[in-house]
């Protein structure tokens, strides 16, 4: 964050801004922090000249794609503000596509070219899976048991051989995730069109998976190997109210490193309360009731 940029932003007037507006506004910014003469060398970032949250009204204009390379401006951190909250869609769309879509992210195997697994060690998990599955046309969930510490799985089965699975036709087909792994899972373009209700179902899943909740601190991120889905993710939770930070990690993977990354909810007891109304519903029973601890 630089200090004496914040400031001139500040300065900005307060308005509502439209389509043109947000051109003018970084040419502001630009303009008023050239002014000032460059004390050390550091590494050139990304400007979001548009995203002034505290000080700009928004309309339908689509904060995401406003992100402006600046080549001449030497920043420390990507943002010069962070806005609180982005714009859903208007799409109603069924409960167990945006869960089933959640859990695939989080805990799917996708690489099979006619047929997926969700794998969990939770009974719980194991068991929404299944009736999730089950909602779809032409679906059987087929459970697979393992012994501990092996985890079981879940996977789709057809009911008439003739036809496809809706399931599958709607990971791999409407959602393009067929044969996507763990390092380069990223959440669909079609949910952009998706209304709040879906986002929070799916956030939701997404946590039940790989989620993790501290009662105590009142701490809680997402973890994932993919650093596409850590920032869809973070935009997702956006779309809720909830602001986010991404933190890259390196963990223990079969013998060897693995870089790593975690959504980590701010604004402490606020993100904490609005997580639990919007996304606690969708949890498994188990794991919301570590919300109210």
């Amino acid at each position: 964050f630089a200090p004496h940029l914040a400031e001139r932003v500040a300065d900005l007037p307060h308005r509502r801004v439209g389509a043109h507006g947000v051109e003018d506004v970084r040419h502001q910014v630009l303009r008023r922090a050239r002014r000032r003469p460059q004390r050390v060398e550091r590494p050139r970032h990304r400007l979001a000249a548009a995203l002034l949250a505290q000080r700009l009204e928004f309309g339908q204009l689509d904060v995401r794609r406003r992100l402006v390379d600046v080549e001449d401006l030497d920043l420390v951190e990507d943002f010069v503000a962070v806005v609180r909250e982005l714009p859903c869609g208007n799409e109603a769309v069924d409960s167990h596509r945006a869960a089933l879509l959640g859990y695939a992210l989080s805990e799917g195997s996708l690489g099979y070219p006619g047929h997926f697994y969700l794998y969990s060690s939770s009974a719980d998990e194991i068991e929404d899976m299944s009736a999730i599955l089950e909602q779809f046309g032409n679906t059987v969930a087929r459970v697979e048991h393992r012994t501990p510490p092996r985890g079981s799985s879940v996977r789709p089965v057809r009911r008439d051989i003739k036809r496809p699975a809706e399931a599958v036709e709607f990971l791999y087909v409407e959602c393009h995730l067929r044969g996507k792994k763990a390092t380069n899972k990223r959440v669909p373009p079609v949910v952009d069109r998706w209304n709040r209700g879906a986002i929070a179902i799916l956030v939701g899943k997404l946590f039940q998976g790989d989620g993790c909740i501290h009662p105590k601190t009142r701490a809680i991120f997402y973890a994932t190997s993919s650093k596409g889905l850590a920032n869809d993710v973070r935009r997702l939770l956006l779309k809720l109210g909830i602001m986010s930070t991404i933190h890259e990690k390196a963990f223990a993977y079969r013998g060897g490193r693995r870089v790593g990354y975690t959504v980590n909810l701010l604004d402490g007891r606020n993100s904490f309360r609005r997580f639990r109304e919007l996304v606690g519903p969708h949890l498994t029973a188990r794991k919301a009731a570590i919300l109210d601890q």
